[in-house]
């Protein structure tokens, strides 16, 4: 993501709870203005949305770069750990002490292990051992009923291309 500088005018939606109370206010600011009602509502709904929109993807592409830059810390901690010992063993040393840090050794390392573990594995599809269980009386099938939250009604915005837009002020405050 390219994360351009963009100016935007803030609305006192974007950080109020009270929507309605805020849009009730915007309407009678509109009012009192003599401008459009409708157009003046969609526009400052749609403009919120749009800023909102903006702050979260500025974030998010932040968060990446953050992510990134752990990433190569991570990445060089480790090869300073790893290339470390590789100079100390050159030097025939295996504890340096220091007068800020007590001391930096080479720790024992671990040879890989291997584990075994036994699965079950089936000579015959699952579907006939259940079948088999099922007549042999040692299972039966169970209904499980699952609930899914109700979604409740949200506006959507459809957006309108325009070539040529006069920025108005959407606040008082």
């Amino acid at each position: 993501m390219k994360n351009d500088l963009i100016l935007k005018k803030h609305s006192t939606l974007e950080e109020n709870p009270k929507v309605v109370e805020v849009l009730n206010w915007k309407l009678q600011a509109l009012e009192e203005e003599a401008r459009p009602l409708e157009e003046g509502i969609a526009d400052y709904i749609g403009f919120t949305l749009d800023n909102l929109q903006q702050s979260i993807s500025s974030k998010k592409f932040y968060i990446d770069e953050l992510k990134k830059s752990i990433k190569r810390d991570e990445v060089q901690t480790e090869n300073i750990k790893t290339e470390g010992v590789k100079f100390l063993e050159q030097m025939g040393v295996e504890k340096l002490r220091g007068h800020i840090v007590s001391s930096v050794f080479i720790s024992k390392g671990r040879e890989s292990q291997t584990k075994e573990k036994k699965k079950l594995k089936y000579l015959v599809p699952v579907e006939e051992i259940e079948e088999l269980l099922i007549t042999l009386g040692k299972a039966e099938y169970e209904t499980i009923t699952t609930e899914t939250k109700p979604i409740p009604p949200k506006l959507r915005l459809t957006k309108r291309r325009i070539k040529n837009v006069e920025v108005v002020s959407t606040d008082e405050s």
